[in-house]
């Protein structure tokens, strides 16, 4: 039986982010994935997540990402491929809504640089977008994308070269809880001093008390062919979010040849991860119909249809995540319920989750304890 400082059950993007930080920081430790790295069965994947600074969903969230920020630029410098495309993000809504009022309350607290534009100035910088006339919109320059699968590779990379082991296809069976966790698989039994879960869909399974805090959501990517190099990933075509009546949009311009759509509202609820495996073919050919309709009104160079992907929202009562200690055992830590909107956070939280191990203060992320929920 192996023994080791820390063990990371699920190694996606928060679960390589934290391997990589705790090898960094001298800790012997084990990440075990069920699956491949930068596997297509939970939320890190799909080639491409926004990153932003200017958070509509909390100002609480900007310090975090200030932190990401800075650890994904070492990251990048550290590997041996592009991760992350500086061609900034484009908001649109109305001027009273949800998505505008949340930035602009970011923008305050934070004193964040953006650019806020009425309907006519969009249009007229950014033609590939359409604007109904009671929008306004605000571009972020500093926000961008980041190339998901790509980024999990690099992470699981640097962290097996700073001295971590990994273990891929490797579905844990059964973890004795207890000063010493002992965790087994079909193939090997590991002790470590500490465990930090990082399962997406399937944390639940191991921290027992989130069972009744997450709710598991089928969502949809779409791709489109592009007609003009206006879609091409240069300065005049952002990423695009889009708060409507009927939902929130979201996207890519044709970084990887296609145009990439999906709305991040709705979502069809599942009882378990394994169920995305069911016949899903009616809510996805609906799902599909919302982005086509969206995509017909209001992006001007996205055309025809070309593939499907599906991926899951872990998602918290509140929608914010979930970062905390297990209520039962002191060295059982986790996060959990990023609620679709994590993935640009994977290297802050893992070093929230590495101090954690250590027993530091993360005041930072206090707001997103367990406790808030109970």
């Amino acid at each position: 039986m192996e023994h080791y400082d820390v063990a990371v059950i699920g190694v996606g993007g928060v679960g390589s982010a934290t391997l990589r930080t705790l090898a960094l920081a001298g800790f012997s430790a084990v990440g075990i994935e069920q699956f491949e790295i930068a596997h297509a069965n939970g939320s890190s994947h799909g080639e491409t997540r926004i990153i932003r600074q200017a958070y509509f969903e909390h100002p609480d969230y900007v310090p975090l990402l200030k932190l990401a920020y800075e650890l994904w630029e070492k990251i990048e410098a550290h590997s041996n491929r592009t991760l992350w495309l500086r061609n900034g993000l484009l908001e649109i809504g109305p001027p009273d809504g949800i998505l505008i009022q949340g930035i602009e309350s970011s923008v305050q607290t934070h004193d964040l640089p953006v650019r806020r534009l009425t309907a006519d100035e969009c249009r007229k910088t950014y033609p590939q977008y359409h604007v109904p006339e009671d929008f306004v919109a605000i571009f972020e320059e500093n926000a961008g994308v980041l190339l998901v699968e790509e980024c999990v590779k690099s992470m699981a990379e640097q962290a097996t070269q700073a001295g971590a082991t990994l273990f891929a296809n490797e579905p844990i069976q059964k973890i004795d809880f207890g000063n010493t966790h002992v965790l087994h698989t079909a193939n090997q039994t590991i002790a470590a001093k500490q465990v930090v879960v990082t399962a997406g869909g399937w944390a639940s399974n191991w921290i027992a008390p989130l069972r009744r805090h997450l709710q598991l959501r089928r969502k949809r990517l779409e791709w489109y062919s592009a007609t003009s190099s206006r879609s091409q990933a240069d300065a005049r075509c952002p990423a695009f979010f889009y708060e409507l009546p009927q939902g929130y949009f979201y996207g890519f311009p044709a970084i990887i040849q296609q145009v990439k759509v999906a709305e991040h509202s709705g979502g069809k609820v599942l009882p378990n991860p394994e169920a995305q495996n069911d016949d899903h073919a009616a809510y996805d050919e609906e799902c599909r119909r919302r982005v086509d309709t969206f995509a017909r009104e209001y992006l001007l160079d996205a055309q025809e249809w070309r593939k499907s992907q599906s991926c899951i929202y872990t998602v918290s009562p509140d929608e914010h995540f979930i970062v905390d200690r297990h209520p039962e055992f002191e060295n059982v830590l986790f996060a959990a319920g990023l609620s679709g909107h994590g993935f640009k956070f994977a290297p802050a939280l893992g070093q929230i989750l590495c101090d954690m191990t250590q027993g530091k203060k993360t005041s930072i992320a206090d707001f997103l304890r367990l406790q808030r929920l109970t």
